[in-house]
């Protein structure tokens, strides 16, 4: 009965959609298609009817001299090479002819695809077409999602306060900071004259920072990178300087070329999805761009090949809300997910990836934001290295470092519109609130959750205090190149509010293995150990959590091995005779440990996978409704990597997590890992 009920439902919005193209509500349509699709992710060719709804909304800008955009009906950068426009052209009618009778103005996208196919697979046509859009494209563009959120700013930004901000010579700035590329802007002359008009300006269209100030016709030159933006108006793509023609605002670019190194990221390319990190490589072929194409600059100088852009500390970036895999091979379900916006807390690195704090609106301005915070907590998220296609595009922003402003305080900050997407996600700022629910934590403690209908849980990692510390406590710290919780601390005394006085514990080697795993200078998490002789002082921010073990009262030797219902790391493929170099790509799989080690039995433990489309949430895996499990001999116990701090989520009102998932500290969690 439920089956019948969803099905008509979906039969329903297939028919609204319908009908909403044949009104000609193009944009309507999609918007039905887009939230069938969240409520139903197996729709029947939600991906097809996406596609005529994009073609049939791009139909509807003509260009005055030459009709249609060829490149935006085709859905193509005007870059590309003929090969890639055939390719496209297939895939686009492959992919309509099956719904061409069952759903509403198919007919119709597959003629506009004819017709620009005709145009763009012509070289004379194509050439011909080519100079007629460059001199009128975006001059005349009255009807394009982009001209009109352009037209827009342009009519906030001219606010009495914002003379004189970009002033060759610059007074004395005390209003806004610049760091890593978000910048300051105000002097204390506007300062004060401008206080009284600042107050007044308060609301959803105050604007501070005139963004068309930084691209500025004279600060283009030959041989910088810049930020463009890709058919869908978001700023995705780099291009290279190759000269300009400054009367008419047009720059001849080479632009650069993801070039994928994972199979991952091969097939995300694959897919045609869109990419802002990772390596490039620069086309050889030359187009012509107009300067309102252009977003923010990346580079000011001559790049050596390959190009690579990541997310960099201080920086913005917009992330998909709704990130999956599958996308790979249903490229369609990306339309329809939402974004969040965060800022860059570490710079990126190969094994670790980055740090990111969410960002949220402040009330009462529709571009400034602030880091979102959890009972006080900001709310960070860990991204591996192997998820940089999580980030849809960077955001140019302006940091606030005080002034007069009503409403505004340091640190928040002024996103430029035209970066900003429509279609955010509204974090809560859940600091005074409290909710009925209950998390359950590895060692039976219970605490009370944030909302878990965010694909992406926060960092809970907690700020420890001197009170946290008592004596004898062992505690697992951060160590080694990657900075997993591998090495282990007895504790003395809090030195200070930041720092523990504490003694390393070395390991007692009993097995040959564990003896030429120590020669190997190898970690060692498993086993038998006892108190170095030397004392040093240590951070709070490098400990993880209180290991629970068992300590001999006779001759002071620690027995740490993995306990029933924690959550570990363990070495893929691992092998006893593994050298130092063996690490380095070294991969883990996530467990749960589901019985107390013994000499005699060791242990046994079940593999755990990601929730689709979490980070931080992983869940038991099963094989046709079994549980897999694997039972593992002490000596096996080298193959463990490291603990992982978790707790279980007891209630979720997301029907997407399973009961019973699994919450993984994400400063714990391995950056190469199996799912």
């Amino acid at each position: 009965m439920e089956c019948n009920s969803l099905n008509s439902e979906e039969v329903h919005a297939k028919q609204t959609a319908g009908e909403k193209i044949q009104s000609k509500d193009y944009i309507g349509a999609r918007i039905i298609i887009q939230k069938a699709l969240k409520n139903f992710p197996n729709l029947e060719y939600a991906n097809e009817m996406l596609t005529v709804c994009e073609i049939l909304c791009s139909s509807e800008i003509q260009l005055p001299g030459c009709g249609l955009d060829c490149y935006l009906i085709l859905q193509l950068f005007p870059s590309v090479e003929n090969v890639v426009i055939k390719e496209q052209y297939h895939k686009l009618v492959s992919l309509l002819k099956p719904i061409k009778e069952d759903f509403p103005g198919t007919d119709m996208a597959l003629e506009f695809i004819d017709n620009a196919y005709t145009v763009l697979s012509d070289p004379v046509k194509r050439a011909a077409f080519e100079a007629k859009r460059i001199e009128t494209y975006y001059n005349t563009l009255p009807c394009s999602s982009w001209a009109k959120k352009a037209a827009h700013v342009a009519s906030t930004d001219t606010v009495p306060l914002m003379k004189g901000i970009a002033d060759e010579k610059p007074k004395k700035r005390i209003c806004f900071q610049e760091s890593n590329g978000i910048a300051d802007h105000m002097s204390s002359a506007e300062k004060c004259s401008n206080s009284q008009q600042i107050a007044t300006q308060k609301g959803a269209d105050f604007v501070c920072y005139n963004f068309t100030n930084i691209r500025k016709p004279e600060l283009f030159s030959v041989g910088q990178v810049w930020v463009v933006y890709d058919i869908e108006n978001q700023p995705r793509h780099y291009a290279w300087i190759d000269s300009i023609h400054p009367h008419k605002f047009l720059m001849q670019v080479r632009l650069f070329k993801p070039r994928p190194e994972s199979l991952f990221e091969k097939k995300w390319c694959t897919a045609g999805l869109p990419v802002a990190c990772g390596q490039y490589s620069i086309d050889a072929i030359k187009t012509t761009l107009n300067g309102h194409m252009f977003s923010h600059l990346l580079s000011n100088y001559i790049l050596k090949q390959p190009l690579e852009v990541y997310p960099r500390k201080c920086e913005v970036w917009a992330i998909y809300r709704d990130w999956n895999t599958e996308w790979c091979s249903k490229p369609g379900l990306r339309k329809s997910s939402s974004f969040e916006i965060v800022e860059i807390l570490t710079d990126y690195m190969k094994d670790i990836g980055v740090s990111v704090v969410h960002l949220v609106k402040v009330d009462g301005f529709r571009n400034v934001f602030q880091r979102s915070l959890n009972r006080g907590k900001e709310q960070t998220l860990q991204i591996p290295a192997g998820k940089m296609t999580m980030f849809s595009h960077s955001v140019p922003a302006f940091r606030f470092v005080g002034g007069v402003i009503t409403g505004i305080t340091r640190g928040m900050l002024e996103l430029d519109p035209l970066a900003v997407p429509d279609n955010l996600v509204a974090l809560a700022d859940t600091t005074a609130h409290q909710t009925s629910e209950e998390i359950k934590y590895a060692d039976g403690t219970s605490a009370n959750p944030s909302t878990y209908t965010n694909v992406f849980i926060e960092n809970q990692k907690p700020k420890w205090s001197a009170k946290d510390f008592t004596a004898g406590q062992v505690w697992a710290v951060y160590d080694g190149p990657d900075a997993m919780p591998r090495a282990f601390v007895q504790v003395h005394y809090a030195v200070s509010t930041d720092k523990v006085c504490v003694t390393f514990l070395e390991c007692h080697p009993v097995t040959d293995e564990e003896i030429d795993w120590v020669e190997n200078s190898l970690p060692i998490v498993c086993g038998i150990f006892y108190a170095g002789k030397r004392m040093v002082n240590l951070g709070m921010s490098r400990f993880s959590h209180i290991v629970d073990c068992h300590k001999s009262s006779i001759n002071s030797l620690y027995r740490i091995f993995p306990r029933k219902g924690e959550i570990w790391a363990m070495y893929e493929h691992w092998n006893s005779r593994w050298k130092k170099s063996n690490l380095v790509d070294c991969q883990c799989r996530i467990v749960e440990i589901l019985s107390n080690y013994s000499e005699e039995t060791g242990l046994s433990v079940c593999s755990l996978i990601e929730v689709p489309g979490c980070i931080t949430l992983f869940h038991r895996q099963l094989h046709d409704g079994f549980l897999l499990t694997m039972h593992l001999s002490k000596f096996e116990m080298l193959g463990f990597s490291h603990q992982i701090p978790a707790f279980t989520v007891q209630l979720t009102r997301d029907h997407c997590i399973p009961q019973g998932s699994w919450h993984l500290d994400p400063a714990a969690l391995p950056p190469k890992r199996i799912n």
